[in-house]
């Protein structure tokens, strides 16, 4: 009996062991219940607030590109703004530089045409001597230029005559040709008028030497002056002729220039 009461008083802390030991268990499977419900809104929370933190991050990186952007844009302007100007500054500089050269040329070119060919020639400066070259060049220019228009002009006259005799009128083609004919007949008689004259003034210079000179036989020389006389007033008759002949000629060419510019003015 003792023995079984041994027994009974040593099974119940067995249970109460067994109890414990399985109540163990459900404190355990409480407490991690419990950490697993925990543990999971602030793991909630702090997901959350990493994805948050990710945005302003992307967020403020993308503000410091679009700063650093503008930034570069305008620091890119400020340097072409300032190589515009630079490169403004410079094509001034090179301007005023040739205009001061053009100046200087100008007043030594000046100052150059105002001395003497033998200044000219005892130059030594390099300028100098261009200008001077240039000067004889652009005077041979000038001169050749002078060439070609009288030459031009010449041959516009030739021509214009040549358009005047080449007129399909029979009234033009006939009064070209009398005019001509009448003109050639002018310049014989002229030619005759000298001759004419020419031996007139030798003859009185002939009659001066004769009366200088009496020792000759008087007989030869009044038969000499008779003649000289008698061929002077045939010349003086042959000449008043001549003037008369040449004073009509001249009156019909004006009158056949009239005709002909009638003609001409009616063909219009």
């Amino acid at each position: 009996m003792a023995e079984a009461a041994a027994k009974r008083n040593s099974l119940p802390p067995k249970k109460a062991t067994t109890s414990s030991t399985a109540s163990t268990p459900s404190s355990t499977s409480t407490t991690s219940s419990t950490t697993s419900a925990g543990i999971t809104p602030k793991s909630v929370s702090t997901a959350s607030s990493t994805t948050n933190g990710a945005r302003t991050n992307s967020t403020s990186s993308t503000a410091k590109s679009s700063t650093s952007t503008s930034t570069t844009t305008a620091s890119r302007q400020q340097k072409e703004e300032a190589r515009r100007l630079k490169s403004a500054e410079d094509v001034e500089f090179m301007l005023k530089i040739k205009d001061t050269k053009y100046a200087h040329k100008r007043q030594t070119h000046d100052n150059s045409s105002l001395t003497t060919e033998t200044t000219e020639t005892t130059l030594v400066g390099p300028n100098d001597r261009e200008l001077h070259d240039e000067l004889k060049r652009l005077h041979t220019d000038y001169e050749a230029m002078k060439l070609r228009a009288e030459r031009a002009e010449r041959e516009k006259s030739d021509i214009l005559l040549r358009r005047l005799a080449s007129m399909d009128t029979a009234s033009n083609r006939t009064a070209a040709s009398e005019a001509l004919a009448l003109q050639q007949k002018v310049n014989e008689m002229k030619d005759q008028l000298e001759k004419v004259n020419e031996e007139k003034r030798k003859l009185n210079i002939r009659m001066k030497e004769i009366e200088n000179n009496p020792k000759g036989g008087e007989y030869e020389l009044k038969r000499k002056l008779q003649a000289a006389e008698q061929l002077c007033e045939e010349l003086m008759e042959e000449n008043q002729d001549a003037k008369k002949e040449i004073i009509n000629l001249q009156a019909e060419m004006d009158e056949l220039q009239d005709t002909y510019l009638d003609d001409e003015v009616k063909a219009k």
